[in-house]
């Protein structure tokens, strides 16, 4: 008990109050040594925590039976897999912006999909099957077409005599 005693009495105060005065506080050199001598220990004791926490880690993976094991390579196994689709959307992506020369800004607001599938089906939607880009042109804008036997086409070319 004496030993506790003697380390109470050099324990340092370290912490300081920012609205008292600042006045420097000086310290023996048996002071500092302990003070030292105290963070060592603190520090071997974190070492050793360390190195126990991986010593235990250790023992319960050995622990563990082959069934438990076989599951965490197969969950591992599944994680890798569910990020496969993901890849390559983003890999087809690339490859059809670079195909059918669409803008960046258009393939960033239009080609959103994380699925191939879904990711084919918004290229379709956003080029024609030849190659170009949509635009707003109407096939059969401008052609009319005629009815030969309808009664106001006979009656309107009889008024005015066309053939």
């Amino acid at each position: 008990m004496p030993d506790d005693a003697s380390t109470a009495d050099t324990t340092i105060d370290t912490t300081t109050d920012t609205t008292a005065d600042t006045a420097e506080q000086t310290f023996t050199q048996e002071q500092v040594n302990t003070f030292l001598a105290e963070q060592k220990r603190k520090i071997g004791n974190i070492t050793e925590l360390k190195a126990a926490s991986v010593e235990l880690a250790a023992i319960k993976e050995s622990q563990k039976t082959d069934v438990q094991k076989t599951a965490d390579r197969l969950a591992a196994a599944d994680a890798e897999v569910a990020k496969i689709p993901a890849k390559v959307s983003e890999a087809l992506r690339v490859h059809l912006v670079a195909l059918h020369k669409i803008p960046a800004e258009r393939a960033e607001l239009y080609l959103t999909a994380t699925d191939p599938e879904l990711l084919l089906k918004q290229v379709a939607g956003l080029v024609d099957l030849d190659g170009k880009t949509r635009g707003n042109h109407v096939p059969r804008e401008g052609s009319t077409s005629h009815s030969a036997d309808s009664d106001e086409l006979q009656t309107t070319r009889e008024l005015f005599g066309s053939p």
